[in-house]
């Protein structure tokens, strides 16, 4: 984010070492973990760590609320940074998509975790929405999508996960294209979609795959293994 933002958005890359999930007790982990969120000067004892449902619920961020993990839950909202200094909320992903959304007008922003299913439950525009709640405006917003897997390699199943996406409303070439048999998925796309739906047109694609990045991020369909990324977003102190 620029520098008169008064969050910080990252997502880690294998340089800064395999990262833990919410449950997660491995020390060499959380040791990783320990040092990419000092880099931006946070602290992991004052994290919160997202345990993932693959929905599309959302934590809210309040200056009152715990540390420690949030069960079965794919996004936050910090409603005004100001009241949260120097907090950050932390998720792992291994192909699944961070998405990041922030209002600098009215200092409130979020972050949701977005694979195949909490795109299909409109995770990213419940974000928005509840964005606006808090007194956004949708061209205010700007949005961020971090790597993750793309069409090139998101491949869908014809029984079940190929007619969840007509269904919804995506199976159009533009959100799923065909190579013989198989179907691919664009999630991207789909954000895309989505977001100029609730009235958002700043958007940024960092156009990364993890699939393909092979040298760079995990990747569960690639390498079949436990490995992950993280992503956190935090309020400056």
């Amino acid at each position: 984010m620029s520098d008169d933002s008064p969050f910080v958005f990252r997502f880690s890359t294998l340089e800064d070492g395999q990262m833990p999930n919410a449950s997660e007790d491995d020390p060499v982990r959380r040791d990783h973990l320990k040092h990419f969120l000092h880099k931006a000067g946070f602290d992991l004892e004052r994290s919160n760590q997202l345990s993932l449902a693959h929905e599309s619920g959302i934590f809210v961020l309040r200056r009152d609320g715990s540390y420690g993990k949030v069960a079965k839950t794919d996004g936050v909202i910090v409603p005004d940074a100001r009241q949260v200094w120097g907090r950050v909320v932390v998720m792992s992903l291994a192909d699944c998509f961070p998405v990041f959304l922030e209002d600098k007008v009215r200092r409130i922003a979020g972050l949701v975790h977005a694979g195949w299913r909490g795109t299909l439950a409109k995770i990213v525009p419940s974000l928005v929405e509840l964005m606006v709640s808090y007194g956004s405006t949708p061209h205010d917003i700007t949005a961020i999508i971090g790597p993750g897997i793309r069409s090139c390699h998101l491949e869908i199943r014809r029984d079940g996960c190929l007619e969840a996406f007509i269904k919804k409303g995506y199976g159009g070439e533009e959100f799923v294209h065909s190579e013989g048999e198989l179907y691919f998925a664009d999630l991207p796309a789909i954000f895309m979609n989505q977001l100029r739906s609730e009235g958002v047109t700043d958007a940024i694609d960092t156009e990364e795959c993890t699939f393909c990045l092979e040298q760079k991020y995990p990747s569960f369909r690639r390498d079949g293994n436990g490995n992950r990324f993280a992503a956190y977003i935090g309020a400056k102190t």
